[in-house]
């Protein structure tokens, strides 16, 4: 069973970022679904690679869109992008080195910041982008 399911309600009214989105919560489940069998370091460090990797291309790609038609809520929603950059990547170098596993309660930050930063921070600039014709 996976972790989160993609809901319409998520739905940031940009196509390219919609699918972004959802490739994102198959990752999470992937990461998740790794977890909950006991998959070895390896597997489960690979899948967070992944997640990481698209996760900064998805944010590269909000980015550009943002800086291309002057979306005014750039530079903090640029700032929360860099935050948790941040906080995942300490985490994979602590999951590295033994320091700490993968465990429910980090997949339900994972889970609960992807769902506030769609639900709340990307809805502010679906009607922007829609309004700039981006669909």
């Amino acid at each position: 069973m996976p972790m989160m399911r993609w809901i319409n309600a998520f739905s940031v009214k940009v196509k390219q970022f919609d699918t972004q989105h959802q490739k994102l919560v198959d990752i999470l489940n992937e990461l998740y679904d790794g977890m909950r069998l006991g998959k070895g370091k390896e597997v489960l460090d690979g899948v967070l690679f992944e997640l990481i990797t698209y996760t900064n291309t998805h944010f590269a790609a909000e980015e550009k869109l943002m800086t291309e038609h002057r979306y005014p809520g750039l530079v903090p929603h640029k700032a929360e992008h860099e935050a948790l950059k941040k906080k995942v990547t300490e985490f994979q170098t602590q999951f590295r080195s033994g320091k700490v596993s993968i465990s429910l309660e980090v997949m339900d930050f994972l889970k609960d910041w992807l769902t506030h930063h769609i639900q709340v921070v990307d809805r502010q600039y679906g009607q922007f982008f829609n309004d700039h014709g981006v669909l």
